[in-house]
């Protein structure tokens, strides 16, 4: 992924990663930045998500949306890393 930056890019990744110093260490080497962050939902920040949803000001893009008793599924394609968007699981 940091090949594909161009120089003094960023890459933002919202999952926790197994050692950012590492890649820090190699964004630093291609002149580029790796950083991450996690957040824990809470049910304020839940509801300015749902606010800037409903007016429009925030788009989500989906790429699937599968059924909660296939969330297998949905865990499997993750190590392949070709999803784009998110990938919703619906209740029923």
């Amino acid at each position: 992924m940091l090949r594909a930056l161009r120089k003094d890019g960023l890459l933002i990744s919202a999952r926790k990663l197994p050692d950012i110093a590492e890649i820090k260490e190699a964004a630093a080497k291609l002149s580029v930045r790796g950083s991450s962050f996690v957040c824990e939902p809470d049910y304020a920040g839940l509801e300015k998500l749902a606010t800037l949803i409903q007016a429009g000001s925030l788009n989500i893009e989906v790429s699937d949306v599968i059924p909660l008793e296939n969330a297998i599924e949905a865990l499997e394609k993750i190590p392949q890393g070709h999803l784009v968007g998110k990938t919703v699981l619906k209740v029923s």
